[in-house]
């Protein structure tokens, strides 16, 4: 992999994420499968600037956060991390793989169903559980429970200002278990922290100049084109984990 190419996929996605307040890592991840990146490094990487993109975001926003409904997040969510990393550690990369992009097209169409539909779905109380479960679980084996744990937001918060503390605060803390998971391991090894190192700064740029582009634009908008992107990526990566696209068409080599 490239390193230019693989900063230039931290910043497009951070950026995306600052705005939308969500998706960087879903975006992040299967385009660094896509350039040639192995999975668990992978997450490590997109979980370090993600703790990186928390931290900057939870300064922002803190005051905002319903402090109740987090504490509920983070335990409900908590049960399913470690469930997360078991499944990590049994199925072959390219089942997570397929997973993944399963994940992501879910999380995309969910959306786009929902715009087109004009209206707003109250899911019952066990959905909203079920969700926060599967958000922790997704969480702990890619550092990427965001598709799950969103939605759950954006029907638990009708403030805007209580979705982004709220679940500004839930990222750093759930990305420092991940991370500490991670290191115990050595998937965050020498390939990962050089590409953190550029990484890092960049992605704070990426944060604030996300921040800065959502004052100008209307967020539901913005929010569809985030829904096609997660819904393109999450066909890439399916196909690229069945062997059904070649990687030589991607410039991506195993």
């Amino acid at each position: 992999m490239q390193p230019a190419t693989t900063l230039f996929v931290l910043v497009v996605t951070h950026v995306v994420g600052g705005v939308a307040a969500f998706g960087s890592a879903l975006l992040a991840l299967p385009l660094l499968l896509l350039i040639g990146w192995d999975l668990q490094p992978a997450v490590a990487l997109v979980v370090i600037v993600g703790l990186v993109q928390a931290l900057q975001m939870t300064l922002a926003t803190w005051r905002g956060a319903d402090r109740k409904a987090l504490v509920r997040i983070l335990v409900v969510a908590g049960i399913g991390i470690p469930i997360g990393f078991v499944v990590a550690g049994l199925l072959p990369e390219r089942s997570l793989g397929a997973l993944l992009g399963g994940l992501l097209i879910a999380a995309g169409a969910s959306r786009l169903l929902e715009r087109r539909a004009g209206r707003e779905w109250s899911p019952p109380r066990w959905a909203m559980n079920a969700l926060l479960l599967a958000g922790g679980v997704v969480h702990g084996a890619f550092g990427t429970g965001g598709a799950t744990l969103t939605i759950y937001g954006r029907y638990a918060f009708r403030d805007k200002e209580a979705f982004r503390g709220t679940l500004s605060i839930m990222w750093l803390i759930l990305n420092v278990f991940v991370l500490a998971r991670l290191l115990l391991q050595g998937h965050a090894g020498r390939t990962v922290l050089l590409a953190a190192l550029p990484g890092v700064p960049a992605v704070i740029l990426a944060t604030w100049a996300g921040e800065r582009i959502a004052r100008r634009l209307s967020r539901e908008q913005f929010a569809a084109a985030v829904a096609v992107l997660l819904c393109a990526a999450g066909v890439l990566t399916a196909c690229r984990s069945i062997d059904m696209v070649s990687l030589d068409f991607f410039g991506a080599r195993q």
